[in-house]
């Protein structure tokens, strides 16, 4: 009985050794993966001669979702060519490792799979340069590279979804008065992408610098054109808020971006010393994170240095103005919303260097 069973289990494991066979080895670190971050960098920096030189003579590229099985590879020149069309008709064109996959290099050693395959988890961004339509999405790609250090094959897998709506957005398509796709959402589509990408250069060129800009001050004060608010020849970042309601007009300078009052004396809020992010928040109608991440990303200050640096600089103009010449050091702070001496003074040298009293006396 004991032999039957030795047999038995001899059997099972000759059985399931039989079933392995090692074709080839995985490398997390492999000289291959040099290989494909030079392709990437030579695709985003569009340089035909550098893809040259990776690409080999004999490359083929294919679509990992393509069903038709006589069609035919892509060519070395066509993959060239394809990477400037990229360029020319999309913006913000890129491609990298993905941040949270990282690649795998295969040696196998079946002659039908020569050179080394890596398998790449990448992200890929680009943007209709007529469309405003964002292809961007995560891809996975399949390369070999050959002993040459060429890229030799790539297959690629990718959603096709958003490149079957680049027709349809070249048309209008009328469903009663509404229509699902038009040139006009385009145009937004192409300004919500620049704004996204801070992309100054092409953030207002679709707009007319003599339109008019509804809501962007209270009723008390006037509408503006994008003419009036670039008049320095800078881009300035408007934000409007809720109807009814005062918008912020936020505009460039070397230090970042400031509250600009000049077409809206009434929105002085920050005079108010009690004034808090909450407040804001409230008038514009905009969560707490956003404003705050607003106000950090283009001042580079906190909420309450920028309040305070708006503060010094109304306390300056009324140091020097002679209508107030009569007024107290402190009388000023608490006119500017400042609600102590100290507090005053603190934020007043943090921003000039001197104390209030030397700055004016120095005027």
């Amino acid at each position: 009985m004991k032999f039957k069973t030795l047999i038995v289990v001899l059997m099972v494991c000759i059985s399931l050794n039989a079933q392995k066979k090692k074709n080839g080895t995985i490398f997390i670190e492999h000289p291959a993966f040099d290989v494909v971050d030079n392709l990437h960098s030579a695709m985003n920096s569009n340089n035909s001669d550098a893809l040259s030189k990776i690409i080999a003579d004999d490359f083929r590229g294919v679509a990992g979702d393509q069903m038709n099985k006589d069609a035919k590879p892509q060519t070395k020149a066509q993959f060239i060519q394809q990477v400037k069309n990229n360029h020319e008709i999309s913006k913000y064109f890129n491609i990298r490792q993905s941040s949270n996959g990282y690649p795998d290099a295969v040696e196998y050693k079946d002659e039908n799979f020569s050179g080394t395959w890596v398998y790449s988890w990448e992200y890929f961004t680009a943007v209709g340069g007529t469309t405003g339509i964002d292809y961007s999405q995560p891809r996975h790609t399949q390369y070999v590279v050959n002993k040459d250090n060429q890229i030799a094959f790539a297959r690629y897998y990718l959603n096709q979804y958003p490149y079957s709506q680049t027709s349809n957005s070249q048309m209008k398509m009328k469903d009663g008065d509404v229509y699902s796709h038009h040139s006009n959402i385009n145009t937004v589509r192409r300004f919500v992408k620049a704004f996204q990408y801070n992309d100054d250069e092409n953030l207002f060129v679709d707009f007319n610098r003599e339109r008019l800009i509804y809501h962007m001050c209270s009723n008390e004060g006037p509408n503006l054109t994008l003419k009036d608010i670039n008049s320095d020849g800078k881009n300035d970042l408007l934000i409007p808020g809720s109807k009814g309601q005062l918008s912020v007009i936020y505009l460039s300078t070397e230090k970042g971006f400031t509250l600009d009052n000049r077409n809206n004396d009434t929105f002085k809020k920050y005079l108010n010393s009690s004034f808090s992010l909450a407040d804001l928040s409230d008038e514009f109608n905009f969560s707490i994170s956003y404003i705050s991440n607003l106000i950090n990303s283009n001042s580079g200050f906190n909420f309450s240095d920028y309040i305070n640096q708006l503060r010094v600089e109304y306390a300056k103009q009324l140091l020097i103005d002679k209508e107030y010449h009569q007024y107290t050091v402190i009388a000023i702070g608490l006119e500017s919303g400042f609600n102590s001496k100290s507090t005053f003074y603190t934020a007043f040298k943090k921003f000039t260097e001197k104390t209030p009293i030397q700055y004016r006396n120095q005027k």
